[in-house]
């Protein structure tokens, strides 16, 4: 092949690979209704997580959390507990 044949092979998939990792896989947990869309790059959290406090209290972990490079980047965190009355 030649040279410039292999560059433009090169870019293409080099191109392929990085739309690849964009794509989200959804991920549904089952602790209250937790889902996350996650791909190599970022993943968006949406808690919903059930807690139990130490004297019996039921509450829910709720809000969203954003990450960059498999959770190594925390860029918005806006998670609380809602407890029940």
């Amino acid at each position: 092949m030649k040279k410039n044949t292999k560059r433009v092979l090169a870019a293409v998939l080099a191109v392929i690979m990085l739309a690849l990792m964009l794509i989200p896989i959804k991920l549904d947990y089952n602790d209250g209704g937790t889902v996350a869309y996650s791909t190599v790059l970022w993943q968006v959290e949406l808690p919903h997580r059930i807690i139990v406090e130490e004297n019996g209290q039921i509450g829910y972990l709720v809000g969203a959390r954003v990450t960059l490079l498999c959770g190594l980047i925390t860029v918005y965190d806006d998670t609380y507990i809602r407890m029940e009355p």
